[in-house]
């Protein structure tokens, strides 16, 4: 018997939809919670994959850096050498960007090395480049063993809930117009606001029907300083990645003709502004888009993640997904069609 694929697709993806707002989304916001146990922290939150805002850590809020990084000099105090930094022309890095010359390719940052005071002294005077300090990959520990000293080794509740220690410590640096677009990571994350505000917009995992991942061509920005000139360079690997921002579909600005399904995710997405002094837990495999309100410093730890039985959910979404070619998902907008019609009494 031939499978109706308009009426499956209708019948799969908004029952999806519906249960992970059930299940995660309720609200819009991010939960705070001040200092919970560790029980609390891992039946709650780790256990359900619940991302949440955690206050009043004890351990964290011991951290000389909330006094020391107050100050641009004071974070340059830190270091003496050079540090590797991101630079774009807009702001936006790692992402999916639409060329004239290559279509949509994904693109990643200018890499240079400058020291911390003319990093610093880049937000203040650049007007054709920006700065973010992002580089990861344990950046923290391995260009700043000095800042160590400042932050903890790790986040008690953290080291107890996930049982191993991070495998990663980053440091984070930039204003209002870098934007890190909307990805995944397969690590649990704790991510401390020392200086500023960070914002993110977050998916469940499951919310990967509606976000047209793909692999895409990937490519760098190069940069000529001397004649201010930005280039973008091929590159042979393709990775996977997602085009949509869940700002702009928030906002209503999604693009309807070639992302019809990027709307269901509407009620999906919440919103989490950390602060100075709190911990966003990040669970694994949550999608998330990541700005901040103003210059920014902050400071994540990577914890690996148990490969169990979300892992398992998440991969056979996945592996559905691949079967939801472009032709079948533009049809797919049949979703919020017949979701209307049922509202009407039709």
């Amino acid at each position: 018997m031939e499978i109706d694929k308009e009426k499956a697709l209708t019948h799969l993806l908004a029952p999806l939809r519906d249960d992970a707002k059930w299940h995660w989304t309720k609200e819009t916001s991010v939960e705070r919670i001040e200092n919970p146990s560790t029980l609390v922290f891992l039946r709650d939150y780790v256990a359900k994959n619940r991302p949440v805002i955690l206050t009043s850590l004890p351990d964290v809020a011991k951290w000389q850096a909330f006094t020391n990084w107050r100050t641009n000099s004071g974070v340059a105090a830190c270091t003496n050498g050079n540090v590797r930094v991101n630079v774009t022309p807009s702001g936006l890095g790692d992402a999916v960007v639409n060329t004239e010359e290559n279509g949509e390719i994904f693109i990643k940052p200018y890499e240079t090395q400058m020291t911390l005071e003319a990093f610093f002294a880049s937000l203040q005077t650049s007007d054709d480049s920006v700065a973010y300090l992002s580089h990861q990959n344990d950046n923290l520990r391995e260009e700043f063993p000095a800042m160590m000293n400042e932050i903890g080794e790790n986040i008690t509740i953290a080291h107890e809930a996930f049982g191993n220690d991070p495998e990663a410590v980053n440091i984070w640096i930039g204003d209002e117009r870098s934007v890190s677009s909307m990805h995944k990571d397969f690590y649990e994350n704790m991510y401390c606001v020392v200086r500023g505000e960070k914002v993110f917009h977050l998916l469940p995992p499951c919310a990967q029907p509606f976000l047209y991942e793909k692999e895409y061509q990937e490519a760098h920005y190069q940069y000529e300083s001397n004649k201010r000139n930005w280039t973008i360079e091929m590159e042979d690997t393709k990775v996977p990645w997602s085009p949509i921002d869940p700002v702009q579909v928030l906002e209503q600005r999604e693009d309807n003709k070639r992302y019809p399904l990027a709307a269901e995710i509407r009620e999906l997405v919440m919103k989490a502004t950390v602060r100075a002094g709190e911990v966003l837990y990040l669970p694994s495999m949550w999608y998330h888009r990541v700005t901040q309100n103003c210059l920014t410093i902050a400071v994540n730890y990577w914890h690996n993640m148990d490969f169990d039985l979300k892992w398992v959910y998440f991969s056979a979404i996945e592996r559905m997904n691949v079967l939801l070619n472009e032709d079948q998902r533009k049809e797919a907008k049949e979703i919020r069609q017949c979701d209307s019609a049922k509202e009407k009494g039709v």
